[in-house]
């Protein structure tokens, strides 16, 4: 990877398991908005690789790299961002869409905003035959993004919804490659990844553009999600568990703020980002804390006296008992 990114480029990274069903259609979308193409073909079984190599004989900006074996979502992702070499990164799932003028769109707003990381639109998730089902604004989150405390910016991120969708924006390269680079293949490295760069800087919103998501994957199975993540590696136990997930995060935040000085509205947020870090993850203090939830909610529909009086005497007064 370069250390030093060419002034107003952009490359988009496209990894890709066997999409020939929508890959034209988002190659078509991509090709005319950006310099650089990337495609990593994860030794693909169907029509993927014809399909790159002709647009790669088409567009001299578009580069394939075709692995010998199927080394996972997340190491076809790293091994693309090694070789960014543009001021913008951006990735894209090799059947979704990119709308005209996205790119410039995002473009501009990092350009005016250079303490940004990242600019992002809307994003609206297609059906397989091109209906869109839902879009997410992220409007309950977007202030919170925008903030100029990094540990507000991570806790905005953990209560959106569908907050993931924040990977497909536009990123400064100088910020997010060493984050892509890093990334491991588990269960939740996109929590990792969007909440390591929610701290190095704020993220940008542009609301008149939507990145088109489609639903490819939703039936998958835990054991087939994670072999999407892992590939051909097998010598680990796949299951869709976001502990390590969450112990990393809870890591890169202590790390953060062992790195500053903070003021003491600072050092509340600290706190309270490392409490809903806990709460969220499948870690130790999260589960306790749930299965308490959980114990006190079941007991409490049963109708279970001894709970009512002991832990509420309050109800037990106002009932006269």
């Amino acid at each position: 990877m370069s250390n030093s990114f060419s002034l107003r480029q952009t490359t988009i990274l496209i990894p890709a398991f066997n999409e020939e069903r929508f890959l034209r259609q988002c190659l078509d979308s991509v090709v005319g908005q950006v310099d650089h193409v990337l495609i990593g073909d994860n030794a693909s079984t169907d029509g993927t690789e014809a399909i790159c190599r002709e647009y790669v004989a088409k567009h001299e900006h578009i580069q394939y790299i075709r692995h010998d074996v199927n080394i996972g979502s997340v190491g076809n992702l790293v091994h693309l961002a090694q070789l960014v070499e543009t001021e913008f990164v951006l990735q894209i799932g090799a059947h979704d869409v990119m709308p005209e003028n996205y790119i410039v769109t995002l473009e501009n707003l990092l350009h005016a905003n250079p303490d940004a990381v990242c600019a992002y639109g809307n994003c609206s998730w297609l059906e397989w035959d091109g209906a869109i089902s839902q879009t997410n604004d992220f409007a309950s989150v977007r202030p919170g993004l925008w903030s100029n405390d990094s540990y507000t910016r991570a806790a905005a991120f953990l209560r959106g919804k569908q907050p993931c969708d924040l990977v497909f924006g536009l990123y400064r390269s100088s910020s997010a490659l060493p984050l892509f680079t890093e990334l491991k293949p588990i269960s939740g490295c996109d929590h990792v990844l969007l909440i390591a760069a929610l701290l190095c800087g704020r993220f940008v919103y542009a609301p008149d553009t939507a990145y088109l998501r489609r639903m490819a994957h939703q039936n998958d199975t835990d054991r087939n999600y994670m072999a999407r993540i892992v590939g051909e590696n097998s010598s680990k136990e796949l299951s869709r568990d976001y502990a390590t997930a969450g112990m990393l995060i809870h890591d890169l935040v202590r790390k953060h703020r062992n790195q500053k000085s903070l003021t003491p509205e600072q050092e509340r947020t600290f706190k309270a980002l490392l409490f809903q870090i806990a709460l969220k993850f499948d870690t130790p203090v999260g589960n306790f804390f749930w299965d308490g939830v959980f114990f006190l909610r079941k007991h409490w529909r049963q109708g279970s006296k001894t709970l009512k009086y002991k832990f509420l005497p309050g109800y037990a007064k106002r009932k006269g008992l």
